[in-house]
């Protein structure tokens, strides 16, 4: 008689993978995205920077040159690494529709044509670099309200003033 028993053997769950980092830190969230080798990933991290991104203050990214300059090449390096795995990254989109209401607010917040140019003038870079992200059609209709107030607001001001320096730009 030949006796078998089992020996214990035990199958190693499968590793969870590592919480989502702050939704401000885009350098994490770009490291996270290039970590990731399959489809299946690049999709999951996706779907997280989606419910992160409107967590992340775009007003502050904006203003702070600095700042947007680290965001902005994160945000690149994330888009790129997640292309590269097959996956179109809609997960930024919220970061760019926050990005264009803050624009707007900012121009709408001045009182005078100074203030609004100088918004407009030292911070459209910025707000250009943060909106390219790959966005919806549901996404386009916020763009384009959040455009025509800004445009809206600069606009207010008929009479043309001197162009502002850029220590003349105004504090959120």
């Amino acid at each position: 008689m030949i006796a078998i028993g089992w020996m214990g053997c035990r199958v190693a769950p499968p590793a969870r993978p590592a919480p989502p980092p702050p939704p401000d830190d885009l350098v994490a969230w770009a490291e996270r995205s290039c970590a990731c080798t399959d489809l299946a990933c690049a999709q999951r991290v996706d779907a997280e920077l989606a419910v992160a991104m409107p967590r992340v203050d775009a007003a502050a990214l904006l203003v702070d040159p600095d700042l947007a300059a680290v965001a902005i090449a994160a945000k690149d390096r994330a888009i790129g690494c997640l292309h590269a795995r097959g996956v179109v990254p809609m997960g930024f989109a919220p970061l760019a529709m926050a990005s264009a209401r803050a624009f707007a607010a900012q121009q709408c917040a001045c009182r005078d044509r100074r203030c609004v140019t100088a918004v407009y003038r030292f911070r459209i870079l910025r707000f250009q670099h943060l909106m390219s992200a790959p966005i919806g059609d549901r996404d386009r209709a916020t763009l384009i309200a959040a455009n025509y107030q800004g445009t809206r607001c600069r606009e207010a001001f008929a009479d043309p003033a001197p162009v502002p320096s850029a220590a003349e730009v105004p504090a959120p």
